[in-house]
């Protein structure tokens, strides 16, 4: 036991594996699909690609909510935008500043997130499209040149007979 042990009580400089683990540390492994790729980037801009936690987008070790749901944005005639390549952003960074903005509203309302009454999750929403089209994605918008946005949220239920249910909401347009 005392021999398996001894690699740790030698100085910092003798660890083994040094060099890969401060490459490691300066560099962030982005994995495309399409077509497959595994990149080592050093860049800020290449940095913005990484996916892992704690820095990935993805709640990996977020609390489940009671009514799970997720957002997409539609153009005014209803057909879906794909938000990474027509606005640079993922539709999990929307579906966390419209949480935010809910999150505000209900606070202010002194009223649950879940029993949020639509006219204020339409301003929630109303919010969430102001933040893209004026911050967020702002220059992407402009350049494609994207008319209207609607938002929109569906929320996921366990109906009586035990099968899951999707509602869609509409709660906002800008």
């Amino acid at each position: 036991m005392a021999s398996s042990m001894n690699w740790l009580s030698q100085p910092l400089q003798a660890f083994p594996f040094k060099s890969s683990v401060v490459v490691g540390l300066l560099c962030f492994v982005v994995v495309k699909s399409e077509p497959f790729s595994v990149r080592l980037k050093f860049t800020p801009e290449h940095i913005k690609q990484a996916e892992f936690y704690p820095f990935s987008s993805f709640p990996m070790y977020s609390k489940f909510s009671a009514n799970p749901s997720y957002l997409y944005l539609t153009d005014a005639a209803g057909v879906p935008i794909a938000c990474q390549p027509h606005l640079g952003i993922r539709a999990s960074e929307i579906k966390k500043i419209y949480d935010k903005e809910v999150r505000i509203v209900g606070k202010r309302e002194n009223t649950s997130i879940s029993k949020l009454a639509q006219p204020l999750k339409e301003e929630a929403g109303l919010a969430t499209l102001r933040v893209l089209r004026n911050d967020v994605a702002k220059e992407r918008i402009n350049a494609e040149g994207i008319g209207p946005l609607r938002l929109q949220e569906v929320i996921i239920r366990r109906g009586k007979d035990g099968k899951i249910e999707e509602t869609t909401t509409f709660v906002g347009e800008l």
